[in-house]
């Protein structure tokens, strides 16, 4: 190898480019998160509040970062958005479908194994981010969601497209790019989703 070569394998260095990324548009997230007086970046902020709270993000750059008590989140039953950065080990509370109103949940890089089958529950739910979690596979009431349109598993643990994908009647955009899947994988999404008008072709 010369000398000042990066001996990291190009997927590795790929992903830590798209982490940077991330990163980057969560910070612009929270930028435009304080111009909304109806966001709140902290729960104690937010537990203080007078009036709804529809809007929560709360995240940490840190690996090491914990949200000593995340079931708090379901204080706020008027939540249309919920971003959660780098939150784990904790779970998701297995009641979060008890935010009815959720149309936006990101988790990203939370170091999630599991999601909680009450997900099924958020029968409004639009945006779906777990991005860089440790996902196998997903809950089976997932696949009812009536309106969820983007759902992004990047880098996760799937060594098979979940078949459910098919049952979810408004998906138009899905990424599975980062996960341990087989190029035949990929040609199923194709087959499965091609010939739907409006989808985003971009499977990985």
């Amino acid at each position: 190898m010369l000398e000042g070569e990066d001996d990291r394998d190009p997927v590795e260095i790929r992903f830590r480019v798209w982490r940077d990324e991330y990163f980057a548009a969560w910070l612009d997230a929270v930028g435009e998160a304080r111009k909304t007086c109806s966001t709140y970046l902290s729960l104690d902020e937010a537990e203080r509040a007078s009036g709804p709270v529809t809007r929560l993000v709360l995240g940490s750059h840190s690996a090491d970062s914990i949200l000593d008590d995340v079931g708090r989140v379901l204080r706020f039953p008027e939540l249309v958005q919920l971003t959660l950065l780098r939150f784990g080990p904790a779970a998701l509370p297995d009641d979060i479908g008890k935010l009815s109103r959720l149309r936006y949940l990101d988790v990203r890089d939370s170091r999630l194994t599991a999601l909680p089958d009450s997900i099924g529950r958020l029968r409004q739910l639009v945006r779906l981010n777990v991005m860089g979690n440790r996902l196998r596979d997903l809950p089976e009431p997932l696949f009812d969601l009536p309106s969820l349109r983007s759902l992004n598993l990047i880098a996760n643990e799937f060594s098979a497209a979940p078949a459910g994908l098919r049952r979810l009647p408004a998906l138009r955009y899905v990424r599975l790019d980062g996960n341990p899947l087989p190029e035949s994988e990929f040609d199923r999404l194709h087959a499965w989703f091609d010939h739907i008008d409006g989808f985003d072709r971009y499977f990985g």
